[in-house]
């Protein structure tokens, strides 16, 4: 819906080197249909730019609070208000990888999972963070459970946070071509023969790519007013 950075980016790239991007993540995922009273996996994968061992750990509890902040504030048996069980937690790591622990739980319906990309397992602020991610868990003599819908507000924010970027970086485009151009106007103004016919050439293309700025500016504020009016339907005052 929001594919304003993508052209933005393309155009800033006529001026910028290209760089590359680092980022700490992590995701996880749970077998499916899981049964009360049957041990079954849940997986993390991971890639730390932070740190090139750092810990993971993903906990499980029935749903209704959300992710605490950190691993240690979830754990049931770590901060006095968590509630998570740790399905993994492991240490030994490296800067990407896979990891699988199994579960196992007593009562049916629907349970929250967190994972945490930290330095330690007392970390304050992780380097990561997925979730929360909900699954069911049926009872062993009842149908498969469809999986709950998907809370829309973390998309929705995602999307108004990227919207925002794109609109940024457009009124930066706008501010520096136009600076260029009245800045490349002067000069030509002052100079003649060759260095003048060379700075109107450069005034003209700084013109171009001002217009051409301020379109995508456009469109970048269209598509955050977009943005913002879906987070308001989507996430809870």
């Amino acid at each position: 819906m929001f594919r304003l950075a993508a052209p933005l980016l393309a155009f800033a790239s006529l001026l910028l080197p290209a760089a590359s991007a680092h980022a700490d993540a992590i995701s996880v995922a749970v077998a499916p249909d899981p049964v009360v009273g049957v041990e079954f996996p849940i997986t993390a994968t991971w890639a730390s730019a932070s740190n090139g061992s750092p810990f993971v750990g993903v906990t499980v509890k029935p749903t209704g609070a959300g992710c605490a902040a950190n691993f240690y504030a979830d754990f049931k048996y770590g901060t006095e208000g968590g509630t998570g069980e740790d399905a993994i937690w492991t240490e030994i790591t490296g800067p990407t990888g896979t990891e699988t622990g199994g579960h196992q739980v007593a009562a049916p319906g629907s349970y929250t999972i967190c994972a945490y990309l930290q330095d330690s397992e007392r970390s304050k602020t992780p380097y990561a963070l997925t979730g929360p991610v909900l699954f069911n868990v049926r009872a062993a003599d009842a149908a498969p459970v469809p999986p709950p819908a998907p809370d829309p507000c973390p998309p929705a924010r995602v999307a108004l946070e990227q919207a925002n970027q794109a609109a940024t970086l457009a009124q930066t485009y706008v501010t520096r071509f136009r600076t260029a151009a009245k800045r490349y106007e002067r000069l030509a103004k002052r100079a003649d023969g060759v260095r003048r016919t060379r700075l109107e050439r450069q005034a003209k293309l700084a013109k171009q790519r001002y217009r051409k700025a301020v379109q995508l500016r456009a469109k970048a504020r269209t598509a955050r007013s977009q943005a913002q009016a879906l987070v308001a339907a989507s996430c809870p005052a």
